[in-house]
């Protein structure tokens, strides 16, 4: 088995070193600000609050090198920390992550990074035990000041866990990728609208349902539940971060405790705390907060309902009129799967394709000598199959909150959140209407960035489309595009904007989605441009001068005792990869047959060793092999005798 898997090993080598790129040679490894990482110097530069908290030099929690740690958490808030490193100005607005290798555990545990005051920048339960190692991370937009920190903590007693190869500072790939944005669920406030939980009750339970409560708006790939409860359903698999934006009240004369978690029943996610303080007027003791939660949840559809719990005080999630009208609001991401995972963040592709309806935004009779944006209370976004997440921007100094705004007025342009710094095209399309006369009809359109709660131009786009007539009635369909280079990644807001003189009659855009004139709308899409190799290298692939994908397969057969030859049919398989052979059967002394499970595209190329326990040396010839199978493989002794034998056997080629 040895010699095979040396065989298989220089084939990759072979292959990856004759496709390397300029690009790929020049990678430099992701900066980690962590001293001890490893921990080889033993608990240095790093924290205990709680817990046991152990160095192992040998044994089966050693995972790496000449030292791990073990963490033995017996009650929930017990962790173990780095000590706070100050972020490098390198890192400053990029993408970052924290990762670490470990064995044991369970969903007790999670990963979090802190900032100098201690808020919360990432999180991620920990799955369930593990009987391997595993790397595991969370990846979160870098600090532009300050420190921060990585914590493993116990939400509850946990299974130890051993650590090693902790990691902290700039991204790069581990268990889990870039979250994407996957959707939005926003409940504006309403009268009387107040899920609440009884007096005394300790134990998490499911706010109950308010039918005096707004159906919800939903974006994306997220729906709401049947019932007018907080909460919001998701599709599985996968592992999910959410935030919840809310007001919590309770109804204590005195200081206040509570729990907070997401829950399908099965599945829990990670708890959120805090104290809701007395204020002698009881009924007004609200507080608004942003709650994040992280869930891992199997495959098929789940409603996530929000749970609470407080000991002494009636706890109420308020959304009813009134100051502060912050609506109860969702965002939620999904981390990529194992397979999804590419080697680095810039390789990241993903599209912006939405729809604006509704209405035709009148541009007014007035002189505008600069960019202005188009507002109208009629208008609504709409994600189209394939984009990310997106909302609408609003008037004034309002801020976005889903497809339509909760308060002022829609503004023609989109919001949505970037995965990384870099430069995107985006590109609008629309149809123009010039009322017959204007005597100066001329509109000139550009597309700019704008803060999402302010009008002022931070960069345009520089591609200016311009159209009228003299005296006449004018249609014109107009597409302007401008290119944006974006320094940090996370939530970004574009506006379509213009400039014209005065005029006798309003021009229009028209977004009616008339059925008698093609449904007419105005279509945004955001594309990146700098990606930085052709296609991401993805973890556990093969680069190869084949535009398809190459299927490697291997395994070795024999008697059925460990070690013995194949003597009788079906001969025995054993280190099956990836199952990709199927029976093999014996016609004759060394001569046998073996079947593929899948068909290959083309002929694969095989190759065989043979041995035996013996002190004579064997050897294997492979005669003919098809799409589906090697026809004949033989095996001989010193002497050129076919004789049965133990043989390892494996082939390369194109995926069906």
């Amino acid at each position: 088995m040895k010699t095979l898997i040396l065989s298989y090993l220089i084939l990759l080598n072979n292959i990856a070193f004759a496709q390397t790129v300029p690009s790929q040679k020049a990678y430099q490894p992701p900066v980690s600000v962590l001293e001890n990482g490893g921990f080889e110097a033993g608990k240095a530069a790093w924290l205990q609050s709680g817990g046991s908290f152990s160095i192992v030099t040998s044994g089966s929690n050693l995972l790496w090198d000449k030292a791990s740690a073990t963490f033995d958490a017996s009650a929930s808030s017990q962790y173990i920390q780095s000590k706070l490193y100050t972020v490098p100005v390198g890192l400053y607005g990029g993408n970052c992550a924290a990762s670490i290798d470990y064995l044991g555990g369970d969903t007790n545990l999670k990963l979090v990074v802190l900032d100098g005051s201690s808020n919360v920048l990432a999180t991620r339960t920990f799955e369930s035990a593990a009987t391997e190692k595993r790397s595991f991370g969370v990846s979160f937009p870098c600090p532009s000041s300050g420190s921060f920190r990585v914590r493993v903590e116990s939400l509850a007693n946990a299974a130890i866990v051993a650590l090693d190869k902790a990691k902290l500072g700039e991204f790069d790939t581990f268990q889990v990728g870039t979250p994407k944005l996957i959707g939005t669920l926003r409940s504006e406030s309403i009268t009387n609208c107040n899920w609440q939980i009884t007096v005394g009750n300790v134990a998490l339970a499911n706010f109950p349902a308010d039918t005096d409560c707004n159906d919800p708006t939903v974006t994306g790939d997220v729906t709401a539940p049947g019932t007018k409860v907080p909460g919001l359903v998701v599709q599985g698999p996968g592992d999910f971060l959410i935030t919840m934006q809310g007001k919590l009240r309770h109804n204590s004369a005195a200081d206040g405790t509570y729990t907070l978690r997401l829950s399908n029943g099965t599945q829990h996610s990670n708890v959120a705390e805090g104290v809701l303080v007395d204020t002698s007027g009881f009924s007004a003791a609200t507080t608004g907060g942003t709650y994040t939660f992280s869930i891992t949840l199997p495959a098929g559809s789940h409603t996530l309902q929000l749970q609470g719990s407080t000991p002494n005080a009636t706890l109420t999630l308020a959304n009813d009129t009134g100051a502060d009208q912050t609506g109860l609001n969702f965002v939620v991401y999904k981390y990529p799967s194992q397979q999804d995972i590419g080697f680095r963040a810039d390789t990241i592709a993903w599209l912006v394709d939405a729809s604006i309806v509704g209405a035709a935004p009148s541009l007014g009779t007035s002189a505008q000598t600069s960019y202005v944006g188009i507002t109208d209370s009629g208008l609504a976004i709409s994600q189209n199959s394939g984009s990310v997440g997106v909302q609408i921007p609003c008037s004034s100094t309002n801020p976005s909150t889903g497809l339509t705004c909760a308060v002022g007025d829609e503004s023609v342009g989109v919001v949505f959140n970037t995965p990384t710094a870099g430069a995107v095209e985006a590109c609008v399309a629309f149809t123009y209407y010039s009322n017959s006369g204007n005597s100066a009809p001329q509109t000139t359109f550009q597309i700019v960035e704008t803060a999402n709660t302010a009008q002022s131009i931070l960069q345009e786009g520089k591609d200016r489309t311009q159209a009228g007539v003299t005296s006449q009635e004018g249609i014109f369909n107009f597409k302007t595009c401008g290119i944006f280079q974006f320094t940090s990644a996370g939530q970004k807001t574009l506006r379509l904007m213009y400039e014209m003189p005065a005029k006798t009659n309003a021009p229009l855009v028209f977004a009616d989605a008339d059925a008698n004139q093609g449904q007419r709308d105005i279509h945004w899409t955001v594309r990146p441009l700098n990606q930085q190799v052709p296609a991401p290298l993805l973890v556990n692939s093969v680069v190869s001068p084949y535009a398809g994908i190459t299927k490697v397969i291997a395994t070795e057969f024999g008697d059925a005792s460990n070690g013995s030859a194949c003597t009788t049919s079906p001969c025995t398989k054993r280190n099956n990869s990836g199952n990709g052979f199927g029976t093999i059967t014996r016609s004759g002394a060394g001569t046998y047959v073996v079947n593929f499970t899948e068909t290959f595209a083309a002929v694969p190329v095989c190759t065989c060793n043979a041995y035996s326990t013996g002190a004579a040396a064997h050897m294997c010839v492979i005669t003919e092999v098809t799409t589906t199978q090697i026809n004949e493989l033989r095996g001989y002794d010193h002497a050129n005798n076919l004789t049965d034998s133990e043989i390892q056997v494996m082939c390369v080629g194109p995926k069906q």
